[in-house]
């Protein structure tokens, strides 16, 4: 086997240390020099100098590819980490890697989902999986996926998360080659010899009666059954619409998302949507655009659910590795699941459920996102069943190792 991989942290206080430190630890871990690394990826806290932090990577790296971004939480197999640099280095000699960016999401996030796309497939037509980081705060994260899907087609294998920026929602930043950019997204085309699997599952149960979005515009939410969205929350909260208004709707959208029934296939998946803001004439702001005629359920959620469903997602992708063991696994958990935990215990004990389904010396980076991409279901054995979608609230793994 050529590919190795090392993963590795870093809180040092001067950014610039932190990112050469994380580096040079992950190269130790995967027995590599500099030279030999065929891509980093690196997660970091927007608490970071971003110039100062990608110069001390760089610096190290020279000229070796690098994709990466801010998060809302560093996750790799050593644990959870915030204010911190993690950063994975692969060598391969069969899998290659197509390290591309598109810009520009806030102009037009379809357009910077499809540039992306096109600069993959550019550097290497046989490409047979996607993982993108593309910044939501800027535009539709929906929108950057079907762009994506113009390109590659409408059955393809992707997945990746959303930028995050501690939760401020303020700005968010992506790496590509040493160079820091915002509103962009960034991401990796994959081709060669390798057994891919993917875990999708999220853990929220469905409550209540199955409504239609009668009335919506993009994000906003007007109508459920023609009555105003809002309705739905103060029938099964038993709080005043005034008070949803007063006291942010993100907040119990962490427990209380809305689940969009998705059958394609015959998949019957919720398609989980986080509400963010109550507007005036009672409808909903929510993470991403819903259809009319779509059918929604409110959803509820526990800790014991939710890492159970990360367990779930652990033993999905193993199955699609056929008995291979991954060789790097990456890890695409979003901020709503950290925030219904709670206590740093509670996010230590899903990474842990994770890594004893897929082992604990698997190499394991990710981060807490705002938002995932993934097929619907994980589905990714049948590829005419393969549907890529924009998720809240969901864990997405994505495992990899060479064919042997």
């Amino acid at each position: 086997m050529t590919l190795k991989v090392g993963t590795h942290f870093s809180k040092h206080v001067d950014p610039a240390e932190a990112g050469a430190e994380a580096v040079e630890r992950a190269l130790a871990k995967a027995d590599i020099s500099a030279s030999e690394a065929s891509l980093a990826i690196v997660y970091s806290s927007v608490s970071l100098d971003q110039e100062l932090l990608l110069s001390g990577i760089t610096k190290i790296l020279g000229s070796v590819p690098v994709i990466g971004c801010t998060t809302a939480g560093e996750i790799t197999d050593q644990g959870v980490h915030e204010h911190s640099v993690v950063v994975m280095v692969l060598h391969s000699d069969s899998i290659r890697f197509s390290p591309a960016m598109g810009e520009n999401i806030k102009g037009n996030a379809y357009a910077a989902g499809k540039q992306f796309a096109e600069t993959v497939k550019q550097q290497d037509k046989n490409v047979s999986a996607l993982m993108m980081m593309p910044d939501v705060l800027a535009g539709s994260g929906s929108a950057i996926v079907d762009g994506v899907l113009d390109v590659v087609g409408k059955n393809f294998v992707i997945v990746g998360g959303a930028p995050g920026d501690d939760y401020l929602f303020k700005q968010t930043y992506q790496y590509l080659n040493g160079q820091v950019h915002t509103g962009a997204v960034v991401g990796t085309g994959f081709s060669g010899a390798f057994s891919m699997g993917v875990g999708v599952r999220h853990g929220w149960i469905p409550v209540g009666d199955t409504m239609e979005v009668t009335r919506a515009e993009g994000a906003v939410l007007h109508e459920l059954d023609g009555e105003p969205a809002l309705e739905i929350y103060q029938a099964y909260l038993g709080k005043k619409a005034e008070e949803l208004k007063s006291e942010p709707l993100a907040k119990l959208a962490i427990v209380y998302p809305l689940g969009i029934v998705d059958d394609t296939d015959g998949a019957h998946e919720y398609l989980i949507r986080d509400p963010l803001t109550v507007n005036d004439d009672g409808s909903i702001t929510l993470a991403a655009e819903i259809e009319v005629g779509a059918k929604v359920r409110l959803m509820v959620g526990s800790a014991d659910e939710s890492i159970k469903a990360a367990r779930e997602a652990a033993k999905s992708l193993m199955e699609d590795m056929d008995g291979v063991q991954p060789q790097a696994v990456f890890m695409f958990n979003c901020i709503a699941r950290k925030k219904l935990y709670g206590i740093k215990e509670k996010h230590e004990q899903e990474i842990a459920q994770v890594q004893s389904i897929i082992g604990h010396d698997t190499p394991l980076i990710g981060f807490y996102t705002y938002g995932e991409q993934a097929p619907l279901g994980g589905e990714v054995k049948n590829i005419k069943q393969c549907h890529p979608r924009f998720h809240n609230e969901t864990m997405v793994l994505f495992g990899i190792a060479e064919k042997l």
